[in-house]
């Protein structure tokens, strides 16, 4: 496995690089991407820094509490945001600087934070337009917002806690679940 440091300052940078490091380890195509959450509140941020937000070894969750703690006492037209995402395919090509030809393409989706950490469910639709292509209606489950090891306790003592709170945030949009 390669690591590459993702020490750029733009999107374009990181991806750009790791495409590079990987198309040369390789010697072949590579794609690579780089990614965040810019917020109109902070100004833009956490921007390129969206994985190291709260820290140099932050995890997920302790990047969103930090990006929630900042927006907290926020109205939801306050809490403005897009989710920004370049990739980069890497081309060999003799011919080009440094023997790659680079294709970057860039993505954006604007939404807004939600008030609240989603422990397991994003339900986007017309109600909610946390990062959803408007009139949209999707469910998606992101297992990274759950807790991947337990602090003094057991996923059994657990499992219950979070199935309830999952199925508040989903009847929050689909009454009918709750």
């Amino acid at each position: 496995s390669l690591d590459v440091t993702e020490d750029g300052t733009s999107y374009a940078e990181n991806a750009a690089k790791k495409a590079r490091a990987y198309a040369q380890a390789g010697q072949c195509l590579a794609l690579a991407d780089d990614s965040g959450i810019e917020v109109d509140a902070l100004h833009g941020g956490p921007g390129v820094r969206t994985r190291r937000f709260a820290g140099p070894d932050a995890s997920d969750h302790q990047n969103n509490a930090k990006l929630l703690r900042e927006l907290d006492g926020l109205s939801p037209s306050e809490r403005g945001a897009r989710y920004v995402c370049v990739l980069v395919l890497a081309v060999p090509d003799q011919a080009a600087p440094g023997g790659l030809r680079l294709l970057t393409r860039r993505g954006t989706s604007r939404g807004r934070i939600a008030e609240e950490l989603w422990i397991d469910c994003l339900v986007p639709s017309l109600i909610d337009d946390s990062l959803a292509t408007p009139g949209r209606h999707v469910m998606t489950c992101f297992i990274q917002y759950l807790p991947y090891a337990l602090s003094g306790s057991e996923w059994s003592l657990e499992r219950e806690r979070l199935e309830a709170q999952l199925i508040r945030q989903i009847a929050r949009f689909v009454p009918a679940v709750g």
